[in-house]
């Protein structure tokens, strides 16, 4: 089973951003990551994927950031094209307890399912390895 090895992080917070690179990279030696402080930069990044062939893709998005959030986030990837939806798997993060974030994570399109932060290499890999059944 291949891992997927490509990475996209959403977080408005830097610290969290760098953190989450620096497990994805104890995970995997070879990990391209692509990590974004601003989501408008990531769906930017995004929609220029649409025209080219890609690999699978992880997606950990934050849900709590300022000006746009994960899930006004969500709402604009949803405009994307099926084909590029099908390479990227959504995570979405949170620090919060909340069990309402974690249902209506699973009810919306394109997310597999709600983390909490901070990531461990542990879900990392589990995220990853799980996904590359098909």
């Amino acid at each position: 089973m291949k891992a997927i090895t490509n990475f996209i992080i959403i977080d408005d917070e830097r610290i969290n951003n760098f953190m989450s690179s620096m497990i994805i990279e104890d995970a995997y030696d070879c990990a391209a990551i692509n990590a974004f402080t601003d989501p408008e930069k990531g769906l930017e990044y995004l929609a220029g994927l649409e025209s080219s062939e890609m690999e699978e893709m992880v997606l950990y998005l934050d849900i709590n950031m300022p000006r746009l959030n994960g899930w006004q986030f969500m709402e604009r990837y949803q405009q994307f094209s099926e084909k590029l939806k099908e390479k990227i798997k959504v995570f979405i993060l949170t620090s919060s307890i909340d069990d309402r974030e974690k249902v209506r994570a699973c009810n919306t399109p394109n997310v597999i399912d709600c983390l909490e932060k901070p990531l461990s290499q542990e879900i990392v890999i589990a995220t990853t390895t799980i996904l590359d059944l098909k």
